[in-house]
């Protein structure tokens, strides 16, 4: 069975001249078990558009989050209204998560069962 920690072991794929795209990127720190706001995006994955990322990943990819209404303190030390996303942890949307970093996005790891996943329908 899959869960947050197989994340951990994924590692970005070395090509040289190229960067890992931000949404991978998002995906990745967002499958490895932590959650984001649009201020924590910016210090932690360098996404400063946090809520499209999450709506690309939603609605081309089909990957499911938790989205949370929250408060958080601006630059100014004033209470801002933002949600907090995290990836849905059921065990189809983390197969999902690891087809898309792996097969999609060239990230590296130790394979789990089973060990080549079909690509999952679009939503």
């Amino acid at each position: 069975m899959i869960n947050f920690n197989e994340f951990k072991n994924l590692r970005e794929p070395v090509t040289e001249g190229s960067e890992v795209p931000k949404i991978a990127s998002v995906l990745h720190y967002l499958a490895c078990g932590e959650t984001l706001d649009r201020f924590e995006a910016e210090r932690k994955v360098h996404d400063h558009t946090l809520n499209s990322t999450i709506s690309t990943l939603a609605n081309d990819y089909g990957v499911v989050f938790i989205r949370e209404r929250v408060s958080v303190p601006n630059w100014l030390g004033l209470q801002t209204d933002c949600k907090r996303y995290a990836i849905d942890p059921s065990p189809d949307n983390l197969y999902r998560c690891y087809w898309l970093l792996r097969d999609v996005w060239g990230f590296t790891g130790r394979d789990i069962a089973p060990p080549s996943l079909p690509a999952p329908e679009v939503v």
